[in-house]
């Protein structure tokens, strides 16, 4: 009876973890560009509905922040089941120390550590090659005025022309939608986000959006900012995603290394659950 007793003990445990999704938490460090991925030690383990990754690749210093198990300001709606969501974010600063920041938050309830073989295989594989160099040149050509005028003429969202102390801003929802006017603050800047959700119940669904602020004459009327699409389009993934782009497989190479990666961590897991079936039998 003892032993039919653990038996079911046993399967009750393996059944928990086959359909519960394990997710890291609690972890959140710095990994060095060129440097093999180490998860910290006091990296915590738990069960819930959605796993969770956010990124954020600082290319003036070669370092990513890695955090797994922090959620953003971002709230699932309740009517709305996701198996997967990763936005993308990338501001570029254009002025004094220029600088060049990536954010990639990535959502997923696919299975257990979801989230971790998808930074391991699609996420740092990619965006540790990246580099900003030429698009932020050419931003600071178009939008950036040497010497800095005090002064400059901005078009409102009327399409009205009127003179702003401060930069003027463009900010693009989508196609269709777009703000302009005088920005509140001084900072010169350049943002970019996409966006892809997998719904487990409804049709996946993408979005981008794009803003800036500038000092150069006009240069958030309809002109300029046509310019600056092509800018974008023109990109070729060196520095932006496009949401073509954020699904392909990685090469071999990069797929092989973050196997290894992936191993080393399951180890530890397996493990304890071959000494916990041991410790079952040995009752």
């Amino acid at each position: 009876m003892f032993f039919l007793w653990s038996i079911g003990s046993l399967l009750l445990i393996l059944n928990s973890c086959i359909c519960q999704q394990f997710c890291i938490n609690s972890c959140n460090f710095n990994h060095d560009f060129n440097a093999n991925l180490t998860l910290p030690v006091n990296c915590t383990i738990i069960q819930q509905e959605r796993c969770s990754a956010i990124l954020i690749f600082d290319y003036s210093t070669r370092v990513v922040n890695i955090q797994f198990g922090s959620y953003s300001k971002k709230k699932q709606r309740d009517d709305i089941l996701y198996t997967s969501e990763l936005i993308l974010t990338t501001m570029i600063t254009l002025e004094n120390e220029s600088s060049t920041k990536t954010k990639v938050e990535f959502y997923c309830s696919s299975g257990s550590f979801c989230e971790f073989n998808y930074v391991i295989n699609q996420v740092l594989p990619v965006y540790i090659h990246k580099t900003c160099h030429h698009l932020r040149v050419n931003l600071i050509s178009f939008l950036h005025s040497n010497p800095l005028s005090s002064s400059r003429s901005c078009m409102m969202n009327d399409d009205s022309v009127s003179k702003c102390d401060q930069p003027c801003k463009l900010f693009s929802l989508n196609p269709n939608q777009t703000l302009r006017g005088c920005e509140s603050s001084s900072n010169l800047e350049f943002q970019t986000t996409i966006g892809r959700t997998t719904p487990t119940n409804k049709p996946e669904y993408d979005h981008r959006l794009y803003s800036y602020t500038c000092t150069t004459e006009l240069c958030n009327g309809y002109e300029k900012q046509q310019e600056i699409e092509k800018l974008i389009k023109s990109d070729n993934g060196e520095c932006l995603s496009f949401l073509e782009d954020i699904n392909q497989t990685t090469t071999t190479t990069s797929y092989n290394r973050a196997t290894s990666y992936s191993k080393s961590f399951y180890l530890p897991f397996i493990y304890f659950l071959h000494i916990k079936f041991f410790y079952i039998f040995s009752i």
